[in-house]
């Protein structure tokens, strides 16, 4: 049994690497809407003793809703948005969910009351995942939100009364990648379309059509179906970057002198001095200590810390790697600093938490006093806290929510009455595909995209842009997130051919889309066709407890040379120590953001060896199972065949 922690261990973020790729390499993508009628033929089923759980609805939605279904054969109950806490508490019995429906309460309210309903489909989600991904193997399961923004996600450019609930998507997005076999649809309806016994017809058939689904996003509005499709929108080969600054216009930056926001300034800066202001996390720079003077290595610098901080004991390597994680960061911040300088710009650093109004408001007062206006935000600020959608605390949800949505909120707020020419927000393709832990990140990445289109239409003159970006080659991705990148063949993006994007996506006209998708190379589309699942042949033993196939990989002496070093009568055998590190990459595949605790009850059945030049082998993972602090995962090895054919 393999063991993981629930607390991740830190690793250390790399600085940028001035040989880059030439931009031409970033593929740039819109999104548009498409008219995809469907034919209502043949309805999925649910077993009799399965119900849908439907949360909210206004003007009677919800009830509506129980009739309609009850109308196919299937149960479904209606919760109040008043009775939720009844059900998170545990006092309804849900283990026989077979879908989970979350309706709009009312189709308008403020930014704060749509967090609040953002975060608790958060945790309707989190509760009801057991239920829906195990019911699975009884038939159909599903899960869907609906909102109303524009009939189409907002993509039909009109006020947007609730931005905030688009945030729902990123959690259905996300949901349909982790919960294999649970259909996940998330609905937007036109906020004119008030009859909703018709509504409740739509929604019935949209969720249970067999044919349906296509798109995990879809509009309605009554006549028509809308799907959401990216289209190649490359760059003109002839592009300019034209920005309307003057010299010593006044740009924020939050995400602070470190990664992707750095360049990003750096990028500005060498086009035009400006006046900067930079949020950020990290303390103000100091001088290092004289027994760093010329280091540059990893190691050297990691000796010399012991030495010099430790001498030379009692240090354990998490002592000295956050310590070296420091002297980094600070030598990271001193040198941005130090380059926005020298192209002629105003640099100011303040080490702040942008979701504190009572921080940013009068330090964005002292800025126009002594710089003038604030004339651009470029918000890059984000932490990540990975985990898979059951697993994740209430507390990691709002600390990367909030960092996200609060931070942007309390500087356009701070900055409500400032003449903004640009408003550039750093969002990321896990809002438009969702990703595997990152629930709480696609959701405020998708509520930046939806906040972005309402200030585009409120700002004439401003140059509004939420990018959604794929993964850079630096920031936010460690060591270890790049090499499972290069390990799935993704592309990063590099940080030069990145921040010249940016400059060309601020080049455009306010006309030009609010959204627009970029990224090295993006990943497939994701659909919720659910799984069906085989039939189980006589005789045949599946993997137990429930596993599923984390690799499968052929091995060679070539590709594999320690297995030359290891032979029993002349055949390559696989070592007991290769095994073990394949059961730990197996266990954390499917677990993002835990690490490596341990590996117990480890049994060898059959030895591994290589009769032929190659052999074909399957590495199975369970589900993660909490343990007191630690999550048990099931890990097994096996031929590359069933039933040795």
């Amino acid at each position: 049994m393999t063991y993981v922690q629930s607390t991740p261990i830190p690793e250390k973020a790399p600085l940028p690497d001035p040989a880059v790729s030439p931009f031409s390499t970033i593929e740039r993508h819109n999104v548009v809407v498409k008219n995809r009628p469907l034919p209502r033929i043949k309805f999925e089923s649910i077993p009799t003793d399965k119900r849908i759980y439907i949360i909210g609805g206004f003007s009677g939605l919800g009830e509506a809703l129980v009739d309609t279904l009850a109308s196919h054969d299937i149960q479904a109950s209606h919760i109040r948005i008043s009775g939720i806490s009844d059900i998170l508490n545990g006092s309804h019995d849900i283990s026989n969910a077979a879908g989970l429906i979350i309706l709009p309460d009312s189709h308008d309210g403020d930014d704060q009351a749509g967090d609040t309903t953002l975060k608790t489909a958060f945790q309707l989600a989190r509760f009801f995942a057991p239920s829906l991904t195990r019911n699975t193997l009884a038939g159909f399961t599903l899960f869907a939100t609906v909102t109303r923004l524009d009939g189409a996600f907002g993509f039909r450019d009109r006020a947007l009364e609730n931005p905030v609930s688009g945030g729902l998507a990123g959690l259905v997005k996300t949901a349909a990648i982790e919960w294999e076999g649970v259909v996940c649809k998330a609905l937007d309806l036109d906020p004119g379309w008030m009859d909703v016994t018709e509504i409740a017809h739509n929604i019935t058939a949209e969720i249970l059509d067999t044919q349906a689904h296509d798109s995990v996003e879809v509009g309605l509005d009554g006549e028509n179906r809308y799907t959401l499709e990216l289209t190649p929108f490359p760059y003109d080969k002839d592009a300019m970057i034209t920005l309307a600054f003057d010299p010593g216009d006044v740009v924020l930056v939050a995400g602070g002198a470190r990664g992707v926001t750095a360049a990003a300034a750096i990028a500005l800066a060498e086009h035009v001095p400006l006046s900067f202001v930079l949020l950020g996390r990290s303390p103000l720079p100091s001088p290092e200590p004289v027994w760093l003077d010329g280091l540059e290595s990893e190691p050297e610098i990691k000796k010399a810390i012991l030495a010099n901080e430790f001498n030379n004991n009692g240090a354990s390597p998490k002592d000295i790697e956050m310590s070296y994680r420091r002297y980094m960061a600070n030598r990271e911040v001193a040198a941005t600093l130090q380059k926005l300088a020298a192209t002629g710009s105003t640099v100011q650093y303040e080490t702040a938490d942008i979701r504190d109004t009572d921080i940013v408001t009068p330090l964005l007062q002292s800025v126009r006093k002594s710089l003038g206006p604030i004339r651009a935000i470029v918000h890059g600020a984000g932490v990540i806290a990975d985990r898979l959608i059951q697993d994740k605390t209430l507390e990691q949800f709002n600390r990367v929510y909030e960092t996200k949505v609060g931070g942007f909120r309390t500087l356009m707020d701070a900055a409500s009455s400032d003449p903004l020419k640009y408003i550039v927000v750093f969002s990321s393709v896990a809002a438009r595909f969702g990703n595997k832990g990152q629930v709480d990140y696609a959701m405020a990445n998708e509520v930046l995209n939806k906040v972005c289109r309402r200030e585009a239409r409120q700002r004439k003159n401003c140059r509004v842009i939420a990018i959604n970006w794929g993964p850079w080659d630096g920031g936010m991705v460690t060591p270890g997130l790049k090499r499972e990148f290069q390990k799935n063949r993704i592309a990063l993006i590099p940080m030069e051919a990145g921040t010249r994007c940016m400059l060309l996506e601020m080049s455009q006209t306010s006309t030009h889309p609010v959204e627009v998708v970029l990224g090295s190379s993006l990943p497939a589309r994701v659909l919720t066709k659910p799984i069906k699942k085989d039939k189980q042949a006589p005789g045949r033993q599946d993997p137990s407890p429930p596993m599923s196939l984390t690799f499968k990989r052929e091995i060679d002496t070539i590709n594999h040379p320690i297995l030359d070093a290891h032979r029993l009568d002349g055949k390559p055998v696989v070592p007991f120590a290769l095994i073990t590190e394949w059961f730990g990459h197996g266990a954390l595949h499917g677990n993002p953001g835990l690490v490596l605790h341990g590996i117990d009850d480890m049994r060898i059945l059959k030895g591994i060896k290589l009769e032929q030049q190659k052999k074909l082998i399957r590495l199975f993972a369970g589900k993660a199972d909490r343990k007191g602090s630690l999550f048990e995962v099931g890990v097994e090895l096996r031929d590359g065949v069933l039933e040795g054919k």
